[in-house]
């Protein structure tokens, strides 16, 4: 009766142990992760690299939206007579330090009918009008006064969006030259985009100076006259006797020289004279017998 009962035990016996086997292996499968494989190294080339940096800044640019204020460059020219020229130079000197301005360049110039001075100023734009107004009580007649504005706006704007496009532009080369160019040519190709783009944005950045100091500050052309009595205007020289002489001598012998000149000029009618002298006997000659 046992070895009954343990031969029947014998293959339940052997089913358990390859059940628990075939687990084992199922989970031991399931739990052991795979071998993770190293990430590839990026072989982009300063070609791909150019170009993925251009369609960002591109896309950066569109998105960007920078807060610009209104730029208008103000230009006034204007022409008006004066009682006294002196003291309204120095009113004009004295109202521009007032609208915290300054005088770039004055020109005073006398003629047998007036007296002129012609002056460029800079004034703030909020304080052009201010300063304006202040000439005219120097002013007995105006003959015109011309005000011009452009607008800079639009093309302030497009300079500062390209200006951040370059920017970004650079410092997308400059991540290159660190992180990713390796051999000599692609060191020395990442360098040169660099200069050439620095360059760009240092010109651009001088064209917005321009603009903002030039949109800041207008820029007024003053001609003031003075209308004075006709005056003969003074000799400004005077020839002394030794002077004259010398002079006189020159013009003698340029008279000379003149004259030799116009008797070479006529030669054929001194020919004609001559021959009229040397046959008048014999042309009277035949009148009288006639």
């Amino acid at each position: 009766m046992k070895k009954l009962i343990f031969f029947l035990l014998i293959p339940l016996l052997v089913l358990a142990c390859s059940n628990d086997r075939s687990g084992n292996f199922g989970l031991a499968k399931e739990m052991s992760p795979e071998p993770a494989m190293a990430p590839e190294m990026d072989d982009y080339t300063m070609e791909e690299a150019e170009a993925t940096s251009f369609d960002q800044s591109s896309q950066a640019s569109q998105t960007y939206e920078p807060k610009v204020d209104r730029k208008i460059l103000r230009t006034v020219n204007t022409r008006f007579q004066t009682e006294d020229l002196n003291v309204t130079t120095a009113y004009i000197e004295q109202l521009t330090k007032q609208q915290n301005g300054f005088i770039t360049s004055m020109n005073h110039t006398n003629s047998t009918r007036e007296l002129t001075n012609r002056m460029q100023v800079s004034i703030p734009a909020e304080n052009l009008d201010g300063f304006l107004e202040g000439l005219k009580s120097q002013s007995v007649y105006t003959d015109y006064t011309r005000i011009n504005a452009q607008d800079v706006t639009e093309e302030f704007y497009d300079i500062s969006t390209r200006l951040k496009t370059k920017k970004e532009v650079r410092d997308r080369y400059v991540e290159i030259l660190r992180n990713r160019a390796q051999t000599v040519k692609e060191i020395l190709n990442a360098e040169e985009k660099i200069r050439v783009i620095q360059e760009e944005i240092e010109s651009i950045e001088g064209r917005l100076k321009f603009l903002n100091t030039r949109a800041a500050m207008s820029q007024v052309h003053l001609d003031v006259y003075e209308k004075i009595p006709f005056a003969k205007q003074p000799n400004r020289y005077k020839t002394s006797f030794f002077s004259k002489i010398k002079s006189s001598f020159g013009n003698g012998w340029e008279l000379i020289q003149d004259l030799v000149i116009g008797i070479v000029a006529i030669w054929p009618l001194i020919i004609i004279l001559g021959l009229l002298v040397y046959f008048r006997g014999k042309l009277f000659g035949g009148f009288r017998k006639k």
